[in-house]
């Protein structure tokens, strides 16, 4: 697979970016600018039409695939047909992290994890918190981190087992 990074606007000459968005509008405006590098060696542009959320990044999505996150909206894009493979998110995308070993991704939106594997989506947890989600990390396994009880108002520990999908804890019991 190539390599890409994430560029300051879009460039002022060479050819148009390729534009990506979720209904075909603001196609015109300057979203998430990235330049991806193909494993021949040729460099293209693409620009990325923004969710409503503060994340932004960018992740290897095997096989051969780049997850672009711009501000909550996530694109799967094949980067040597400029094409692209998905759209996730909905525009809540709050956090994402790489399982490397299993080739895989955790997504959240602040209430909930998502799983993505080569096949895709593998599963979505039930709701583990009112409003925010902190602290992942994967151990043996497990997804952990901290979730938001609005009842108590405190962070509140919570488990979701990678293979499953089923989550133990979290500050969201209703």
């Amino acid at each position: 697979m190539g390599d890409w990074k994430i560029l300051k606007g879009l460039p002022a000459e060479g050819p148009l970016a390729v534009p990506f968005s979720t209904n075909g509008r603001g196609t015109h405006s300057e979203g998430l600018v990235v330049e991806f590098v193909s494993e021949t060696g040729e460099r293209w542009v693409g620009n990325f039409q923004p969710g409503i959320t503060e994340f932004t990044g960018v992740l290897a999505y095997p096989p051969g695939g780049v997850l672009v996150v711009s501000r909550g909206q996530g694109y799967v894009v094949d980067p040597e047909r400029r094409a692209l493979r998905e759209l996730l998110g909905d525009g809540f995308i709050q956090g994402a992290m790489e399982v490397a070993e299993a080739q895989q991704l955790v997504l959240h939106d602040g209430v909930h994890l998502t799983l993505l594997g080569p096949q895709g989506v593998h599963w979505t947890s039930r709701r583990v918190s009112w409003d925010g989600i902190w602290e992942l990390r994967v151990e043996n396994g497990v997804v952990q981190g901290l979730s938001w009880d609005a009842i108590n108002e405190i962070a509140v520990p919570f488990q979701v087992d990678l293979a499953t999908g089923v989550a133990r804890g979290g500050g969201y019991q209703v």
